[in-house]
């Protein structure tokens, strides 16, 4: 699912794409709430390239690379990716597992810009949370002492 503008997906089911899941390519808030997004190509929601203005929007209560069930197969990249224009995105209560890449995979520019909270992952590719390392070439998802 693409979309021009802002949008909401609610209780879908949203599998077997080429790409991914479900990709914002505009400004606007986002809302997605409790579907399954499982199978696709690419990412299972992707927000990392929306417009030259800002994305918000929640997203909640999903199951990304499986279904309710348990038995869905991961996407084929990241879970969540939040880039550049991401600003007031919360993603909470999420369900993300199986995935190929992160299950949530932040840039730089996203970092300090979007709220990410009691998300279970299951990292069985690589990181739960990854964001871009920073110059020193450490993670940058580190936890605080």
């Amino acid at each position: 699912m693409t979309n021009v503008s802002g949008f909401e997906v609610l209780r879908s089911k949203i599998y077997g794409n080429g790409g991914d899941g479900i990709r914002g390519l505009d400004d606007g808030a986002y809302r997605i709430e409790e579907n399954e997004i499982y199978a696709n190509g690419g990412d299972g929601i992707d927000l990392s390239e929306a417009g030259s203005g800002s994305v918000s929007g929640l997203i909640a209560g999903n199951y990304i690379g499986t279904n309710a069930s348990g038995t869905g197969s991961g996407n084929g990249s990241h879970g969540i990716r939040l880039g550049r224009n991401s600003e007031g995105v919360v993603a909470r209560n999420n369900r993300i597992w199986n995935n190929s890449g992160d299950g949530v995979r932040l840039t730089q520019d996203a970092l300090k810009k979007n709220r990410i909270t009691t998300d279970s992952t299951q990292p069985y590719y690589q990181a739960g949370l990854n964001a871009f390392r920073n110059n020193a070439g450490e993670p940058s998802n580190q936890p605080r002492p």
